[in-house]
């Protein structure tokens, strides 16, 4: 998944991986203040970047579907999920 600034977030995960195992090596290597420095970097840079979780990843919006029959279909599906019910409404099942 490509987020909106063109970095992938398999790569964002693997820096910031690589910036926690480069806090840990400068723990046992430098110090204390260098693995802080580089775990607020790090810290710094996971955060700063697009969220993923709970992203749906479909091409069209909410407004292609009809509320009315989201809540009809979850009215006859106890359980399901909104994400579930659009899904299921898009493809006409």
């Amino acid at each position: 998944m490509t987020t909106p600034t063109g970095s992938t977030t398999r790569g964002r995960a693997l820096i910031t991986l690589g910036g926690v195992a480069t806090s840990f090596a400068a723990l046992a290597l430098i110090g204390i203040e260098a693995a802080g420095t580089v775990a607020l970097a790090t810290l710094w840079f996971a955060a700063s970047g697009p969220g993923t979780v709970g992203t749906l990843g479909t091409a069209s919006g909410p407004e292609d579907v009809d509320p009315r029959a989201v809540r009809r279909h979850r009215e006859r599906h106890p359980g399901t999920t909104i994400s579930e019910a659009v899904s299921a409404v898009r493809s006409g099942s």
